[in-house]
């Protein structure tokens, strides 16, 4: 395959240089099409990196030896072949479907184009036009990602869940000492399995339903049954502590004429 330095005219005029060079049909051996589809990506072609540490294709793509590739930031994975013309991308769509690789089709500035947005399709494309260094790189680029994203999402929440446990268990210990302060001022107890639940809350904060229900030996239903029954007393309490309701002045009908 013949293909000719970028020159003066621009990148269409490079691209309809290697097409006439090449002189593929959609009847081509896979071998023929495959170079033509190199020499496309060569021609016109465009790669992000999210990464946006690439100074140039010899570090995205040096088994091609493509100048195509230019520093640019980006938080997706993306390559563009900026073909200008809606034939031409029509042209090279069909090539690259016949590989069942799906390239999707755009405008920008009255300019047609075919792009490639996932980490997946990228990948493979690159492995057709014989790229396959450039292929992994992606790909463990995308794995790093993946890693990083996921262990961020675990990191929320587990946070999430950490200031759930605490706020259900200062809310628990309000309720405790509330219903244990009014069972001592009556000269009462609670029940033993209610106090047991109370006293482990007390002299452990941090322990979750599960370590509670690990040390006294029950399921973590019955622990939970028994702070709801705690919370019940302590509402109850709370309502009687509350100032009775002053009804309001009756109303005076206006005083007839």
């Amino acid at each position: 395959v013949r293909i000719r330095p970028r020159g003066s005219d621009g990148i269409a005029d490079v691209y309809g240089r290697v097409a006439r060079e090449i002189d593929v049909t959609e009847t081509a051996s896979a071998l023929r099409v495959r170079a033509f589809l190199a020499g496309v990506f060569l021609a016109c072609g465009f790669v992000a990196n999210p990464e946006a540490e690439i100074d140039s294709a010899s570090e995205v793509a040096p088994d091609l030896e493509a100048t195509s590739v230019t520093k640019r930031t980006s938080s997706q994975y993306r390559l563009d072949l900026n073909l200008n013309y809606a034939d031409k991308c029509e042209f090279v769509a069909r090539l690259i479907a016949k590989f069942d690789i799906g390239i999707s089709t755009a405008v920008r500035r009255d300019k047609t184009f075919l792009y490639f947005k996932g980490g997946d399709k990228l990948a493979d494309f690159l492995v057709l036009i014989g790229a396959t260094v450039s292929a992994m790189s992606v790909m463990n680029a995308k794995i790093y990602k993946d890693i990083s994203n996921n262990a961020n999402r675990a990191s929320n929440c587990d946070y999430a869940n950490s200031d759930k446990m605490a706020k259900a268990a200062a809310a628990q210990l309000d309720n405790i000492e509330l219903v244990l302060g009014e069972a001592a001022a009556k000269r009462g107890t609670l029940p033993r399995e209610l106090l047991d639940v109370a006293n482990m809350r007390l002299n452990n904060v941090d322990y979750t339903i599960r370590e509670i229900a690990a040390e006294l030996k029950i399921s973590k239903t019955s622990v939970s049954r028994r702070f709801a029954a705690i919370q019940r007393l302590a509402e109850s309490i709370r309502r009687q502590k509350l100032p009775p309701r002053q009804n309001p002045p009756p109303r005076q009908n206006p005083p007839k004429n």
